[in-house]
């Protein structure tokens, strides 16, 4: 049976260069820029993306991609 527990994250700094959103996060000794992983998603699918986005009109994606986007951002603060 699945037992749930909650699990405390630090808090991570955003920075978008280029349009990309990257995270800083603790490397060796430094925080180390890593891209999002919606971004490298992104990046990868972009044609799906393009023909999703066709799919269900323009409003419709951006209404879903800022629901997305809030939601993340609730559980990273």
């Amino acid at each position: 049976m699945f037992k749930h527990s909650d699990v405390e994250f630090d808090s991570l700094t955003r920075e978008n260069i280029d349009g990309v959103r990257y995270y800083k996060v603790p490397g060796s000794g430094e925080l180390v820029k890593l891209p999002s992983i919606t971004s490298v998603i992104s990046h990868r699918n972009r044609e799906k993306f393009r023909e999703w986005e066709e799919k269900v009109g323009l409003e419709e994606a951006n209404r879903i991609r800022r629901k997305s986007t809030s939601r993340v951002l609730m559980l990273t603060h």
